[in-house]
Order: structure tokens, then sequence, then C-alpha cells
């Protein structure tokens, strides 16, 4: 199993920065994560969904039974290494759970350590995501069990990823007195990696979860990196064709419903964050607008807020053209874009 940033860039089209003390305006190309872990799979585990958590969630074989049964609305019991029922069953084997749901059939399984290394997370280019799965220390998830050896992900209908959610859902909730957090939602056939937003269950449940959590990707937060160069020619460009920009913005109508983007650098003692300004006026050398991204690190601005920043620390700059509604300008973003793609190839081949 394989995650790249590409999935993020797809999902937002515009994406922001974090620069260590001594680092410059660049981020690496996006690099694969494995998921080879702690916790392994009885196939490739690719059709499956995964839960990162605070805490172990420890379960009596009667909870799991209840849980397991809520989530399918239906009634069973389990069969401790016996052969599967009829209809809805349970069966637990080797410490695993194996569920028999109509024509489909699951295994629940749950990992009391991490299933990420530190290693492995330390090659996740979006901060945010990176730095929300660095806490967890255990992990619940479900894999959908082929019909056929070789059937591949894309097999795998909404209604199982429906159910497969809510099963998870249903153990999360069996213990409300001790129920873990949910840090991050791995789903690999849909090369979903995302650090769990305040409102995870309720994606879960949703009658199409992963629309629900693709839709729920933040504007990722992006490490600074070692291709200075053809990040500053990036910039530069974008500097240069500022004049574009400019002329697009004062040519707008009131009906314009595309929005003008810019990146600006914002400092808070020695952390640096380059992140994206919705812009609603320019005056001479200054733009003026609102903060488009939540920071990562910043403790000191939060998306929405009123801010201001100078021409001369432009990094990008991006609008949609209303004829052709195509975007216009985008240097970095096409960049890394490019280099997202480059990656995901690398990691088919």
């Amino acid at each position: 199993m394989f995650f790249t940033s590409a999935r993020l860039l797809m999902l937002t089209g515009l994406i922001s920065f974090s620069l260590s003390p001594a680092g410059s305006a660049c981020q690496d190309s996006a690099k694969p994560v494995s998921t080879k872990a702690v916790g392994t799979f009885p196939g490739d585990g690719n059709r499956s969904v995964i839960l990162l958590l605070n805490k172990p969630l420890v379960l009596s074989d009667t909870q799991v039974q209840q849980a397991v049964m809520a989530g399918l609305s239906a009634k069973a019991g389990v069969e401790e290494n016996s052969p599967p029922g009829q209809g809805n069953s349970i069966v637990r084997k080797n410490g695993d759970f194996l569920v028999h749901s109509g024509t489909k059939h699951y295994t629940l399984r749950f990992g009391r350590s991490a299933f990420f290394s530190k290693e492995q997370l330390a090659d996740l280019d979006e901060l945010r995501t990176r730095k929300r799965l660095n806490a967890h220390t255990a992990w619940v998830a479900v894999e959908l069990i082929p019909e056929q050896p070789d059937e591949t992900a894309a097999g795998v209908e909404p209604a199982a990823y429906r159910q497969m959610c809510t099963m998870l859902v249903k153990c999360l909730q069996i213990r409300p007195d001790a129920e873990p957090s949910v840090l991050g939602v791995l789903v690999p056939g849909k090369n979903i990696i995302l650090a769990a937003p305040d409102n995870v269950t309720e994606l879960l449940q949703d009658q199409d979860p992963i629309a629900a959590l693709e839709t729920a990707v933040q504007t990722p937060v992006l490490d600074a990196g070692s291709n200075a160069a053809e990040m500053k020619a990036a910039t530069k460009k974008a500097q240069q064709e500022w004049p574009t920009f400019v002329q697009a913005f004062r040519k707008r109508t009131p009906a314009a419903t595309h929005s003008f983007n810019v990146l600006m650098p914002f400092r808070d003692g020695e952390k640096t964050e380059i992140m994206w300004i919705e812009v609603t006026g320019i005056d001479g050398d200054t733009v003026r607008g609102t903060l488009a991204n939540q920071p990562a690190l910043l403790t000191t601005l939060k998306q929405g807020d009123p801010v201001t920043g100078a021409i001369s620390n432009l990094s990008d700059w991006i609008y949609t053209d209303p004829v052709t509604e195509q975007p216009v300008g985008g240097f970095l973003v096409e960049l890394l874009s490019r280099e997202s793609a480059d990656a995901t190839q690398n990691q088919k081949q």
C-alpha cells in the first residue's frame, strides 16, 4: 500500500508551505509512503478502511459482537475458531474477527501498537497530516475479503465501504467512557490518508463516506525541502508576471464567482508558514485579503482572518479566467502537481 500527497493536491488545488527556521521557500518532491506496518492484512490492504487512534481500543467479544451487528443492523453471535454461520455472523480467529454479512465477508482487526513507524511518516510531505498521525499509538481496521484472489480495490462497492465505516464507528462508540480519539483515516484503495477532522465520525457515517472524506481533505501544508532552484524559478516567474494578475483583478465584475489568490509568507518568531490569501484589494505594493488556509504551525492566525502582504514577498498567484474557466498562474502549484504526478507514476511501476 502506498500514499502520496498527489491525492491532496488534486482534491484541494491550493497548497501552503511551512518553513523551518533555517529553511528556504522550497518543498521536497512528493514521496510515496509505504503503509507496511506492525499490523498486516491477509491481502494487500487495498480494500480496507483504517483508523489511527491515540490509544488502543480494547473490547470484549460481546462488545465487538454488539458493535458490529449494530453496524450491520443485524443479530449474530461470536463463534470461536469455528466455521461461519449462515446470514450474519462473527467468527473470532487468532485474535481477529471474521464478519459475514450476506455475500460480503470482512476482517476486523485491532492493533495495539503504531500502524506507521516514525520513519515512514517522515516521508509524508503534508505537514498537518504528519504531525497528527505521529501521535497515534494504535489502530482499528476493517478489510473486505475479495471473492476472487485477483479482485482489485476498484471493485469495492460504495455499500461495502459504508458497512466498513459504520462498523468502525460502532466499535468506537460501544464504550463511550473509554472511547479513543481518531487521529487519522486511511483508505488505501482510494489513496486517502487524512488527518481526522473534528467531525470524522459524522463523515464515516455518511451515505457515501468516501466522498465525504475526500471533501474533508484540508489544504495541504508542505515542508520546506531541497528543490530550491525550481521553486525559486517558479516564484521569480510569478513576480515577473504579477501585472497579469493585477490587470485581471481590476477587470473583475461585481458578479464574479471566482476568487483571486496569492501565496505569501507569515511569521511568528522563528516559525514561517507560506499560505494563501484570497485577495480583496491591491494597494500599490500591498495586497489585502483573508487567510485562505488554516495554519498548521502558527497560532497567531486562523483561517478567515484579515491579512495583508507585501508584493515583494509574493511566492505565487492564481485565479480562474472568467471566459475559458481555466486557471491562470499557479506556477508553484503546477510544479508541485507535476512532481506529485511523477511520484504517483513511480509508485505504480
